[in-house]
Formats: C-alpha cells, structure tokens, sequence
C-alpha cells in the first residue's frame, strides 16, 4: 500500500513530534501523526528494534500487516537524535488502564444522563444540572446521614 504524501499548505512550518515507545499503540499513533504532515520519530526500545522497523517498514511483532510509512524515523534509546521535538507523544501499555463501559447516571434531581465509567450505573445526589454553583440556588445535602451510615458499617466490618 502506498501511503499518500502529507498535505502541507502555505506558510505551513514542518512540526516534529517523537513518539516513546514502538508498541502496537505507539506504531500507530506514529503512523498518524506521519498521515497529518508531522515529521515523526519513533523511539524503540533496542537498537534491533529500530533496525528491523527501519529495513523492513513493517512492526510484525506489534502491529503485524500494517506497512509504515517512509517516516516515522526510527531510534533507539541510547540515541540522542529522536529526542530533538517540538511535542512529545508517549504510548502507554493497555494493561494498566480500567475499562471504561457505557454508563447511565441518575441524580436524586431526577436527571438522568450517560456517560463512559468503571461502572455501569451510577447513582449521584447532585450532578451538574442541580449543584448550587451551576443553579445559584442554596441546596441541603445530607452529608450527615451518609456519614453516619458509612461509619456503621465500618465498625461491623470491624475498621
């Protein structure tokens, strides 16, 4: 596949950004920031990595049937040539992050609203649509009874 060349238009002045890590996330935000005219490194983890990134213009091991672009240049760590951008844009592992699910929230106002979270129903007592700031009018919020009820349960969870 061919990759079309980057749009540039007048007065336009070439931007760089470095991309940390050569990860299938990391491959592809570099893919897309070379499609938007960046001009774009790719820090690897290994000298090897970048080599084989570089000969080959394929990540097999991450991203396996996606041709790279003639940028993104490739370096690896103990190079000092990647770290020379304007933007830096790091790839994080999809590990550690928590799934985020649809989720429908409901306030004791009655709105009703969704929204993505770890949860997928969310019971508040104020949300933006009530809350005195937003409003401007004064509003009780019963902090006491939760209080009280949380403390309850602590001690029979012996806390």
């Amino acid at each position: 596949m061919a990759w079309p060349a980057a749009i540039r238009y007048p007065g336009q002045h070439p931007r760089r950004a470095t991309v940390v890590g050569a990860g299938s996330f990391g491959t592809a935000v570099a893919v897309l920031l070379v499609r938007t005219g960046l001009r774009t490194a790719l820090l690897c983890r290994t000298a090897e990595q970048a080599d084989e990134l570089a000969r080959g213009r394929h990540n097999q091991r991450y991203l396996p049937g996606v041709e790279l672009p003639r940028e993104p240049s490739t370096w690896w760590c103990g190079s000092r040539h990647g770290c020379d951008a304007a933007r830096l844009e790091a790839a994080m592992k999809t590990e550690i992050h928590p799934e985020y699910v649809p989720a429908h929230v409901r306030c004791t106002c009655g709105n009703e609203f969704w929204t993505r979270s770890t949860k997928p129903e969310l019971h508040v007592e104020i949300c933006s649509n009530c809350h005195p700031f937003y409003t401007g009018r004064q509003k009780l919020v019963d902090t006491g009874g939760r209080v009280e009820r949380f403390r309850r349960r602590a001690a029979r969870a012996g806390h």
